[in-house]
């Protein structure tokens, strides 16, 4: 079914070219689902997902399969940006004359998203997750200091990724176990609100207006699905925290982007270059 031509998605104009704009919109959206898959997958530092990250991008970027993703769909953003991935770190355990054989492989499949086991496709997914979910408990984390509440951040942290019991948390904070409990269910509820708005936003960027709100309840859907399977939204926290420090991987993720897309710009745009 093709795209209704009311509006160009985010993925649409990427295709047909893009702003920096909108390469910048897909790259940050993409950027720590990447690093955070490259990290689980292979045991690495921070440092080398990143490179992992920016690799991938190129790749994208530079050889068009978000236009050969559009034109055939036959598979999800995801499990595209997945494959990418997990060709980049195959690769890497290559010797550097294997590098052009990369590119081989994704010119023949890179619209399809090539072969990717199940695992590796509901990993991609959980690291998706997981950024989405630090992302919004950064910004959770920000907007109760800034109106004076920092406590109840404190207990959301302290049950959670610290294990600590309420009465332990009521110590720590010197307030009553009755008030963590209630500042507990309270951010709990501001973070379902926020992640809930937050697939929201992301889903509205890469469909069209028409096909926004099924979208959105496919994607709702999938992520309580994903949730469900796997321990729930608080072992989800636990997860986001203990893989990396989301306020370290969104200092990074600014500077690391920009390098990426000044990279790919300083080359021939006709040019499909090998990795660097």
């Amino acid at each position: 079914m093709p795209f209704p031509q009311t509006r160009h998605t985010l993925i649409q104009r990427l295709a047909a070219g893009g702003s920096e704009g909108d390469w910048g919109s897909f790259l940050n959206d993409y950027w720590g689902p990447v690093c955070r898959f490259a990290l689980r997958r292979g045991s690495i530092r921070l440092a080398e997902a990143e490179d992992i990250a920016s690799q991938t991008f190129e790749i994208v970027l530079r050889n068009d399969l978000l236009a050969q993703w559009v034109a055939s769909r036959q598979a999800k953003l995801r499990t595209l940006l997945c494959s990418v991935v997990c060709k980049v770190q195959a690769n890497a355990r290559r010797a550097a004359e294997h590098r052009a054989e990369i590119l081989r492989e994704l010119e023949e499949t890179g619209a399809r998203g090539g072969v990717v086991e199940a695992d590796q496709d509901d990993a991609f997914l959980e690291a998706w997750v997981e950024d989405l979910l630090g992302r919004c408990l950064h910004d959770l984390a920000s907007e109760y200091h800034k109106g004076g509440k920092g406590d109840y951040f404190r207990v959301l942290y302290g049950r959670l990724c610290e294990e600590m019991s309420i009465a332990e948390v009521a110590e720590a904070l010197g307030i009553s176990t009755a008030n963590v409990d209630n500042y507990y269910r309270h951010v709990r509820r501001r973070l379902g609100e926020k992640l809930e708005s937050a697939v929201r936003s992301h889903v509205f960027r890469y469909s069209s207006p028409e096909e926004a709100e099924q979208e959105f309840v496919l994607e709702w859907g999938r992520l309580g699905a994903h949730l469900h399977t796997h321990g729930g939204l608080e072992d989800a926290v636990r997860r986001t925290y203990a893989l990396v420090d989301a306020g370290q991987l969104d200092r990074t993720r600014v500077q690391r982007v920009r390098e990426t897309l000044s990279r790919i710009e300083v080359r021939d745009e006709g040019a499909k270059a090998p990795l660097p």
